[in-house]
């Protein structure tokens, strides 16, 4: 089967899938498919779209001093459903560079998304929730710990939204005794 058979099946397949998970709360434009309808959990996530400076004091483990670093985010919509970040800085003469996806899943009453990064091979797969405010918006997810990429672990990053142009993200891992630990504190500013 060549390659453009295969793009073709992919596409049609992921049409149905799209098309069979429609359900009350959708909307059909007239179109072959319906298209999921945009709640104010879409269009609160579509107020974060700018760009960003952050400052990012992190912990890389027990007893280590903190360790700052600068960097951009920039974030961007993905229609009406979705917004990517891409983040960038520079740790002393080093340059990272990570790329988030969120979006919010009315089917499973979830926040859900995906964070990838240049210094791991680890696909971040995050879930979450909303306060009642709309303030504090925690996602969880589990993957490998900071000084052990062998061992997995739970871990929350914990967004604070103190005004449409200041946010501050708190991120967590659980220890081995189930308590959570802070490890990073990320303080943006909107440009």
């Amino acid at each position: 089967m060549n390659i453009f058979r295969i793009v073709i099946l992919v596409v049609a397949v992921s049409v149905g899938a799209c098309t069979a998970y429609a359900q009350k709360g959708t909307k059909n434009t007239g179109g072959a498919i319906a298209i999921d309808a945009v709640g104010p959990e879409h269009k609160q996530l579509l107020s974060l779209v700018g760009t960003w400076k952050s400052t990012a004091d992190l912990t890389l483990g027990p007893g280590q001093d903190p360790i700052t670093i600068e960097g951009t985010e920039e974030i961007r919509a993905l229609g009406d459903h979705w917004i990517n970040s891409v983040l960038t800085g520079e740790m002393g003469s080093h340059r990272y560079a990570g790329l988030l996806t969120l979006g919010y899943d009315p089917r499973r009453k979830a926040y859900v998304g995906t964070f990838i990064g240049d210094q791991c091979n680890y696909l971040w797969v995050y879930s979450g929730y909303m306060n009642e405010e709309g303030t504090i918006l925690t996602l969880e997810t589990e993957g490998p710990t900071h000084d052990d990429l062998a061992r997995m672990s739970r871990l929350k990053d914990v967004y604070e939204f103190k005004s449409e142009d200041h946010k501050v993200v708190n991120s967590y891992i659980e220890g081995a005794d189930g308590t959570w630990e802070l490890y990073s504190t990320v303080d943006f500013r909107r440009e």
